[in-house]
């Protein structure tokens, strides 16, 4: 699935191992670069990339990655999401919005609870689709971070989209 480019697949190479890409990106972080704070986790041959949280936007998008070795070079591959803290908070937002017409407005009809609640609804629906908006301004930098400390090529869809 690809919404506003979350969950579309992001594909680099570099003629790094992935040891060594573990510990350029490692190594890079808490140096002060033009990518902003970028923070990182690693596990093997998986990361998570992400730019420090600030107060303008709750959408942070994080950089799921995954080494891959090619032989002489290391295929880089990962999407955007959002961390599992944002989809947990996004999600009980979601179900607190749908219970809670009914469980305020007793004396109301069920249509009008009904209507209430897809209002409701819609404007968070609304205010999330902004919120990521917001987020996706913070991908290209995670890539360019990427592409720089590897010293990576980007595969021919994520050159046309970010060029």
């Amino acid at each position: 699935m690809d919404f506003l480019g979350y969950g579309k697949e992001y594909v680099f190479y570099t003629r790094l191992k992935i040891d060594e890409c573990v510990k350029t990106m490692t190594d890079s972080i808490g140096i002060k670069h033009d990518f902003g704070d970028i923070r990182i986790k690693t596990k093997d041959s998986k990361f998570q990339l992400f730019k420090k949280r600030d107060s303008t936007s709750s959408y942070n998008p994080v950089f799921y990655g995954r080494l891959v070795d090619l032989g002489g070079e290391t295929r880089v591959e990962g999407y955007f999401g959002l961390s599992v803290i944002e989809m947990v908070i996004t999600i009980f937002l979601y179900l607190w919005l749908i219970v809670f017409p009914f469980l305020v407005m007793e004396s109301e009809s069920i249509v009008t609870r009904i209507m209430i609640c897809c209002a409701i609804i819609s404007f968070s629906a609304l205010i999330t689709v902004v919120n990521m908006l917001w987020g996706k301004q913070k991908m290209k930098p995670l890539l360019d971070f990427i592409k720089q400390n590897l010293n990576a090529t980007w595969n021919k869809e994520t050159q046309e989209q970010f060029g």
